[in-house]
């Protein structure tokens, strides 16, 4: 059963952590959630799954059971930069089967419960292997928390762009809502259709949840998409320094040649780096300088 569409996680999480928690998804850093109610934490899990349209969904122990599968997997990713990149989903009922020798864990989302040594233990191993961590956690009777943790030096992540995504979202489709209302209640107002059937027909929620996931995902899109064609350019960029010419581009003129302004030149980066696993920071700078350098070059071009 397919689960519903909620930016803000069904209420399991507070509002203000829906941002770091698509930013994880988006950049493939391993999630953990834990509470004390093994059901919650696998639907919070589910509802993860339906923020990431960009994905390909792989369930554990259902799509790819053993580790030659998953490297098998991997494998074709670091191969094909075109092949869809998953997302691995491990329900609390096999977290035991994760300890059979699994060593990667770039894009899982993994529910658990039980006591708190169970939870420690995983996310000891998990840790083992990959540098940073979002842990969420709830239970019955106590506030959520969402925390992203790290065995090396780690800034705190930029949200800024998933924060303006979710906002966006949210405000445009409430806006669309709100025209249709006001179109029916000059029909409505004045007529002979009872009150109980006016809130009937001006009620829009179900809709307006099916309008926000597709305006989300179209969004999604669009920002994946403008990170492709960037992908598309540095790898030019990447194979001509490879020549002895040192060339670099400014981040005004990155963005203005993928014709995208929804989110920083540095965010465009790093998810690169996360989807790709290609770092081309270093080919792009900021600056008066490296802006006047492509005017030059653009003259010329």
């Amino acid at each position: 059963m397919m689960s519903r569409f909620s930016l803000t996680l069904g209420g399991y999480v507070k509002r203000d952590t829906a941002p770091l928690i698509l930013r994880s998804l988006l950049d493939r850093i391993p999630i953990i959630i834990y509470s004390d109610d093994e059901k919650a934490a696998d639907d919070l899990n589910s509802l993860m799954m339906r923020l990431i349209p960009n994905r390909y969904e792989r369930v554990f122990l259902v799509d790819f059971a053993t580790l030659k599968e998953y490297h098998g997997i991997i494998e074709l990713e670091r191969m094909d930069i075109d092949c869809p990149r998953s997302v691995f989903r491990a329900l609390s009922n096999t977290v035991k089967h994760i300890f059979e020798g699994f060593d990667d864990f770039r894009g899982w989302v993994i529910s658990t419960s039980g006591d708190e040594k169970n939870f420690q233990q995983l996310l000891n191993y998990v840790e083992a292997y990959n540098h940073v961590i979002l842990t969420v956690k709830f239970f019955k009777n106590s506030d959520s928390s969402v925390e992203l943790t790290s065995n090396r030096q780690h800034s705190q992540l930029d949200v800024s762009f998933e924060k303006n995504l979710i906002e966006s979202v949210e405000a445009e489709s409430k806006s669309s809502i709100e025209r249709i209302k006001r179109v029916l209640k000059n029909k409505i107002y004045g007529s002979n259709i009872s009150s109980i059937f006016s809130s009937t027909l001006l009620n829009f929620e179900s809709e307006e949840e099916g309008l926000k996931e597709s305006l989300f995902n179209s969004q999604v899109f669009f920002f994946v998409n403008a990170c492709r064609r960037a992908l598309y350019l540095l790898t030019r960029i990447d194979l001509i320094n490879e020549f002895n010419i040192d060339w670099f581009i400014s981040e005004k003129t990155l963005l203005n040649s993928i014709k995208y302004n929804g989110a920083s030149a540095s965010r465009i980066l790093d998810f690169i780096y996360a989807e790709w696993g290609l770092d081309f920071h270093k080919y792009v700078r900021r600056g008066a300088l490296s802006a006047l350098g492509d005017i030059i070059e653009g003259l010329w071009g």
